[in-house]
């Protein structure tokens, strides 16, 4: 027999069935029997069994028995039921067991465990009968689940999809099918017809052709329009069409062609058909047959006022023809209130069609994109029909609707009606999606009992870290813990040094090592053990825990069989990119958990990895530093209303470009500041979505719209990008601490004739890896004031595509230059310039602090630069900074300026105006800058408590330690001396220190590692002169130092030059010699 969609489906119901009904025409001979019933009986005449390991029962019922009456008894008894409807008895039975479907499905609710699967074979090739699919679609009240299938392969898997659904859950299904399918004529309304094929047809044909399982040959496919219908049936007229030995294409039924009211609406109601384009008249058409009298197209080559084809084009989008338009569906879709459909008339007709129908009916504003690729009005309909249909295929033009009525009901509000979709959309959905999975996890409390998300998470957390450290206690059962660590950053230290101390809270007598402090021939006799180690280098151990992994991955000797252990690693998943340098994360925690099982340890927990990019990881910490997270709408909209924004405020982008504040100064510094705007304008991210979204009233969370990045591209840069402009002979940018800096050249008379331009600068390092460190700026050429923005642009680009992507700690521009030298980087620029740079021209440096005082600069203008410690603008005892600039403020009508040091500029003061500024500022003490030098020096990063990498107190501290450091400077007559010290609270170095003539860079709390050497104005690294030292130990090591300053210096000698001549510390000029001590 032959293998057809009816015998494969028959096969699939005598393995899931416990009963089979075969509902056959009221005839006896065997001739007449169906394939399912041969196939059926063969089955059980062998003796197969079913899924169950049992013999289904075969009944055959006679269509004109009302046969489905039988089925109620055998469901009750919860029996798996299968019946198959031939196709030669399927169109009388289906209508007349209506009554009993809608029984069957009511009592099936309460059924135990009792399923029923109906398949039902519809043959289309008797052409007597029309052949669609009316008798089934009656069906689809009764509830019952209807699936279809077409062809031998799609026939078997759904019918194996039809019994798991009954099986699973009880529904009822009813799998309908076509045994097989020979003529197909295509039907279509086209008036008048422009093309051979219509877009129906094609629609028709490309279904067909996408299935490659058909069990018989393609069928044939014919295609017509309708004509001049006469009143009666036109079966007979369909039929002869069909039946005809040579197949007539392009046939119309009816008498002649159909005149519709849409034949001359080219122009819109009634005007010339000329006026719009051939290729568009299409669109035009199914428009007016959907919106009829309610159409108006705005921009019709009708209308007076379409100037829009003369000049499609804003100059905005020509001026920079590489910055793509937006998707205006993707802006659309973020407001969450409208419906977006996007489609494309020659690639799929009927999705057009269903697109413009749910936008008519949709209950608001509704966004159709068309998609009609056109050079000229030459083009013919296939050249428009092929590039559709790439654009469609490789995802260029996705074909989607999306309707936010259908979110409301629990649907999906997103059909793609395409395979592929482009880049954007598919990350627009990825974040719905996971933003829809949160909200779904969340229980819906009432909003009066809820507190707020900061208070919710951090109870979620304790109670986590309680459950899993009494899980952790539950395990020791006296003994002593031992607990070991590996760590190079101190983060794995002070949570081992953590949990120590809330052992012994809970009256455990726990010891915390260095694993190398550890010895190792003592391990075997310690109960119970916790590992705690960070992830160093490529996967790596720590350097103090490198010879106790040493040992114990080499030997064999040593037996963990009496020990219990826990590991906690820590790691950071996004460190290696690369797929294939996964197996780096948390590497040491991994292979010293397997070692030790392998050594015979007993697991008193899991092993745990703490990821530092896991939201829901190990101690999540939410940071509020004046930013509520229930008031961040506003405060978005507030810095938008203030002109501010956050573009590039993180990322591995450009930054931020940072010069001398004031361009009232000189006509230098007024050009300056127009250059530092220019140039931060140009490298920032072309993405300006965020405004639309944060400023009106209503927003989805989360910025969909990825904007193209003709700089950045998809990948940005390897690591953060910070520019930096100075003007000598003032260096309160610190030029050289950036990884592109400009030195500002002028003449005698003042005038800019271009930059010095610097690149490699960096000030992050980390502690205990001498892979990472330091480094200035190197002079690369010079630039004309023209050519700044593109020689600035240039370096950005190199260091994108020679960047370090692999290691994040080593992916800053200056190790990019370091790991091939100064002349190759240059080179790499000036092939991407066209033309050579010119040699650096001289310049001279004096120092890097703020000019405090009254300066007079261009215009007659006054400005006053006050000292604010550290940046930190609050109210005191003794000190009211806050409510002075609140008082100054209401009668300053100049400017307020940051400082690149931390402190503040009253700028552009009139004479007139100058006195009552001056009262204000003597009121409140803020006129007050008779300090010692070292504090007019002094700043710092702002570290404990609000900056999450701190190891150390930094902003707070910094001022107790320079007042104790002042006694000594009084004691050796240096208060008026200007010595530049900075504190940092961990490595990273945000208030460059590593160029300070003295830096302490926080290593743990109350513990610094000191520096010494760096350039009075910023030409020169420091070194490292001691580490951990607390602060009478810092005390004590400086005292002598200023004390043989102030008797032994030379003429003109700053304290960095000194503790360098007298051999404290080595001249540091290039990152690569810091670490030589």
């Amino acid at each position: 027999m032959a293998t057809t969609s009816e015998v494969v489906t028959s096969r699939i119901a005598y393995s899931a069935s416990d009963l089979i009904y075969v509902i056959e025409p009221n005839s006896s001979k065997s001739s007449s029997k169906s394939q399912s019933t041969l196939e059926l009986t063969q089955y059980q005449t062998q003796s197969k069994t079913n899924i169950f390991n049992k013999i289904p029962e075969l009944e055959t019922l006679h269509s004109i028995s009302d046969p489905f009456s039988k089925l109620h008894v055998q469901l009750s008894k919860g029996s798996l039921i299968s019946v198959i409807i031939p196709s030669n008895c399927s169109k009388n039975v289906l209508i007349n067991s209506i009554p009993h479907l809608y029984k069957i499905s009511n009592s099936n609710k309460n059924n135990h465990g009792g399923a029923i699967v109906i398949h039902v074979v519809l043959d289309k090739s008797d052409l007597n009968q029309l052949g669609d699919y009316t008798d089934v679609m009656a069906l689809r009240q009764t509830g019952f689940a209807l699936l279809h299938s077409n062809g031998l392969q799609e026939s078997s898997d759904m019918a194996l999809v039809a019994h798991s659904i009954a099986l699973k859950t009880g529904i009822s299904v009813i799998h309908f099918f076509d045994n097989e399918s020979k003529k197909v004529a295509v039907l279509e309304q086209v008036v008048p017809r422009a093309t051979n094929w219509t877009p129906l047809y094609l629609d028709v044909v490309s279904a067909f052709q996408n299935r490659n399982y058909w069990s018989v040959k393609l069928p044939l496919i014919t295609c017509g329009q309708y004509g001049a219908l006469e009143k009666g049936p036109i079966d007979a007229e369909v039929f002869a069409l069909l039946n005809s030995n040579v197949p007539r294409r392009n046939f119309i039924l009816g008498k002649g062609p159909l005149k519709s009211k849409s034949e001359n609406i080219g122009g819109v109601n009634g005007q010339d058909d000329l006026e719009n384009s051939a290729l568009e008249r299409p669109y035009i058409k199914m428009l007016n047959e959907i919106f009829s009298e309610r159409l108006y197209i705005a921009n019709s080559a009708s209308k007076t006022n379409a100037g829009h084809l003369e000049a499609p084009y804003s100059t905005r989008t020509a001026a920079d023809p590489e910055k793509r338009k937006k998707d205006i569906g993707l802006y659309a879709m973020n407001y969450g209130n409208v419906f977006v459909a996007s489609v494309a008339m020659y690639s799929s007709y009927t999705q057009v069609l269903h697109a413009l129908i749910e936008a008519e009916r949709f209950k608001g504003p509704s966004i159709v994109l068309a998609y009609l690729p056109y050079h000229s009005e030459k083009d013919t309909t296939i050249t428009v029909l092929k590039e559709t249909k790439l654009a469609v295929d490789n995802g260029y033009w996705p074909l989607y609707r999306w309707n936010p009525e259908l979110e409301k009901e629990g649907k999906e509000p997103f059909i793609l009606d395409s395979e592929r979709i482009k880049q954007e959309l598919q990350s627009f959905l990825d974040r719905e999606n996971h933003l829809t999975q949160l909200i779904r996890s969340r229980p819906n409390y009432s909003p009066l009992l809820t507190n707020s998300l900061e208070s919710e998470v951090k109870s979620r957390q304790k109670s986590l870290a309680q459950s899993a450290y009494e899980k952790l206690l539950g395990g020791l059962t006296g003994p002593p813990l031992l607990i070991l660590f590996g760590s190079d950053n101190g983060n794995a230290e002070g949570l081992a040094r953590r949990l120590q101390k809330g052992a012994i809270a809970r009256g455990v007598n726990a010891r915390c090592l260095a694993m190398d402090d550890f010895p190792i021939e003592d391990i075997t006799l310690e109960k119970n053990l916790v590992f705690i180690c960070s992830t160093a280098g490529q996967g790596e151990f720590p350097q103090n825990a490198r010879e106790f992994w040493k040992h114990v991955s080499t030997t064999t000797d040593i037996s963990f069989t009496e020990s219990r252990y826990a590991v906690f690693g820590l790691g950071d998943s996004h460190y290696w990119p690369r797929e294939e340098d996964a197996i780096y994360y948390n590497k040491p925690g991994k292979d010293l958990d397997a070692r030790l099982e392998l050594l015979g340890g007993q697991s008193l927990i899991p092993l745990g990895l703490g990821d530092d990019q896991d939201a829901d990881g190990y101690e999540t910490a939410y940071q509020l530093h004046g930013v509520l997270k229930r008031n961040l709408r506003e405060t978005i909209r507030g810095i938008n209303r203030s002109l501010l924004d956050t573009l590039a405020a993180c990322g591995d982008v450009n930054r931020n470009v940072m010069c001398n504040p004031n361009p009232l100064i000189s006509e230098v510094h007024a050009e300056v500041q127009d250059f530092a705007k220019k140039i931060s304008a140009h490298l920032s991210p072309r993405t300006s979505a965020y405004h639309e979204i944060w400023l009106d009233d209503k927003m989805v969370a989360g910025q969909a719209v990825q904007d193209f990045e003709p700089l950045y591209g998809p990948t940005y840069l390897p690591r953060k990008f910070k520019i930096a402009i100075a003007i000598p002979p003032n260096n309160d940018v610190d030029v050289f601490a950036h990884d592109l800096g400009y030195i500002a050249i002028s003449d005698d008379n003042g005038k800019l004739l271009g930059y010095n331009v610097t690149v490699g600068g960096g000030m992050g390092m980390t502690h205990n890896n001498k892979k990472t460190y330091p480094n200035l700026g190197q002079l690369l050429g010079f630039s004309r004031p023209e050519q700044a923005i593109e020689i600035g642009e240039k370096v950005m680009l190199v260091q994108r595509d020679f960047g370090d992507r692999m290691n994040r700690k080593h992916a800053r521009l200056k190790y990019t230059i370091d790991d091939r030298d100064l002349d190759w980087f240059r080179d790499e620029v000036e092939s991407r310039l066209g033309y050579k740079m010119d040699p650096p021209k001289e310049y001279k440096f004096e120092n890097n602090a703020d000019r405090y005082g009254w300066t007079k600069g261009v215009d007659d203008k006054w400005h006053f630069c006050m000292y604010i410690e550290n940046g930190r603008v609050i109210d005191s005892p003794g000190e009211a900074i806050k409510s002075g600039l609140r008082e100054i403020a209401k009668v300053h009508k100049g400017d307020f300026r940051l400082t690149p040091n931390q402190h503040l500029i009253l700028g552009n003061v009139s004479e007139q105006d100058k006195p009552q500024i001056e009262e204000l500022l003597k009121k409140y003490k803020l006129d007050n800058l008779q300090f010692t030098g070292l504090r007019l020096n002094s700043m710092s990063c702002v570290a404990l408590p609000t900056c999450g990498l701190a190891m150390a107190e930094s902003e707070r501290y910094l001022p107790t330690l320079v007042s104790k450091l002042e006694i000594i400077i009084e004691e050796c007559g240096l208060r008026g001396d200007a010595i530049t010290i900075r504190m940092t609270g961990c490595p990273n170095g945000c208030a460059r220190p590593y160029v300070a003539e003295i830096a302490c860079v926080g290593k743990a709390l109350g513990t610094y590692n000191l520096y010494l050497g760096g350039g009075f104005y910023g030409q020169r690294l420091n070194k490292l002169y001691k580490e951990s030292l607390k602060e009478e130990d810092i005390l004590g090591e400086l005292k002598p130092m200023l004390s043989r300053y102030a008797k032994e210096r030379n003429d003109g000698e700053r304290f960095g030059d000194f503790v360098i001549r007298m051999g404290y510390v080595k001249a540091t000029k290039y990152g690569k010699d810091f670490h030589d001590l």
